[in-house]
């Protein structure tokens, strides 16, 4: 993904991930769950897991 020139910013804590799994009524795969806890990618067509408006938990939802 670097070679497509995607953003990274510090992973997820494992906090942050329980709360996104309740918040969507999801429960990730641990392999995807390890890899947010390392890397969270931020770019343009990724969700931004860390952004807790109203506005974007509807726009995930959908």
């Amino acid at each position: 993904m670097k070679k497509n020139e995607i953003e990274y910013e510090r992973g997820m804590s494992e906090s942050e991930i329980n709360n996104v799994e309740k918040i969507y009524e999801i429960k990730f795969p641990l392999s995807l769950k390890e890899y947010l806890m390392k890397s969270l990618p931020v770019s343009k067509g990724f969700y931004n897991w860390r952004d807790f408006t109203d506005e974007n938990i509807n726009y995930i939802k959908k």
